[in-house]
């Protein structure tokens, strides 16, 4: 029993932490970008470019998908995918705001209301999901320990390497959590901010409401537009969005208080190019 356990434990940690290293990497999104699954938004890149559509978040690349004209005939791009090295050149996404007073935007205020006013039970999973982040590499270590106490008990000490299967298994295990922690940003979850730009001219000094963070993302709601966003039909030049600004070119400078103005809120309907995305207004 001894010999088997020697020769089948190792190579079920293998198997197990291969597995679940793959399965996580394959399914794991950025939560700001999930929130924007299956929406009409707009993007706009490093170069002054916006590309607009429905947008489908995956692991390793972003999809766009256009809406064809009516009538088009002959060939036509249907999408656009930006892949891992062009997410680098994303600042914003653009999401406008529903319709009023649609489902759509009933579940849209909803969402507002419940992110200024959260329950119990939602501020005990914050603080439960931070508390993880914090102690992180404490639980991974713990795994390795806990094999390494089966080594002993099981007498397979001499198997090389088993320690670290066991800690990278509990690494893999904890990347389904979020790993982001930030004290400042947690106190101004839930609460109107000022987003400023880090490069000068890419992005003015707004106010909206942060709701979520990530390594690379910030996720605001009700946010004003930019103000060279692509000109589009039901458009009107002045409106609020939610939108998803990278960490790299925006930061949250300032605690907002009643510096928003929220305008009837409305659903542009753009007409997406039908051979690619929108040249650069510039």
């Amino acid at each position: 029993m001894d010999f088997t356990w020697m020769l089948w434990l190792p190579l079920l940690l293998l198997f197990l932490s291969t597995a679940v290293g793959a399965i996580v990497k394959n399914r794991s999104r950025d939560d700001c970008l999930k929130k924007f699954q299956g929406s009409f938004v707009f993007i706009k890149t490093e170069d002054g470019r916006w590309f607009w559509g429905e947008l489908n978040v995956f692991a390793t690349c972003l999809e766009l998908r256009f809406r064809l004209e009516a009538g088009h005939i002959g060939p036509a791009k249907r999408s656009y995918v930006f892949y891992e090295p062009e997410l680098q050149t994303i600042t914003s996404l653009i999401r406008p705001i529903p319709r009023e007073p649609t489902e759509h935007f009933i579940r849209w205020q909803n969402e507002i209301d419940s992110l200024l006013e959260r329950t119990w039970w939602e501020r005990t999973l914050r603080h439960g999901r931070n508390l993880l982040n914090i102690l992180r590499d404490a639980f991974s270590q713990s795994i390795g320990l806990l094999v390494g106490l089966v080594k002993t008990k099981q007498k397979i000490g001499a198997v090389p390497a088993l320690d670290q299967r066991g800690s990278e298994f509990g690494k893999h295990l904890l990347a389904v959590v979020p790993n982001a922690y930030e004290p400042i940003l947690e106190k101004y979850l839930g609460h109107e901010v000022i987003i400023q730009s880090l490069k000068p001219g890419l992005l003015p000094e707004q106010a909206a409401i942060l709701e979520e963070y990530t390594e690379k993302f910030i996720l605001l709601r009700d946010a004003p537009a930019p103000a060279d966003l692509p000109t589009a039909p039901a458009l009107p030049a002045r409106c609020h969005f939610d939108a998803v600004h990278a960490r790299r070119v925006a930061v949250i400078r300032h605690l907002g208080q009643g510096t928003r103005r929220v305008p009837a809120p409305i659903e542009p309907a753009p007409r997406s190019p039908a051979t690619g995305p929108a040249p650069s207004p510039h």
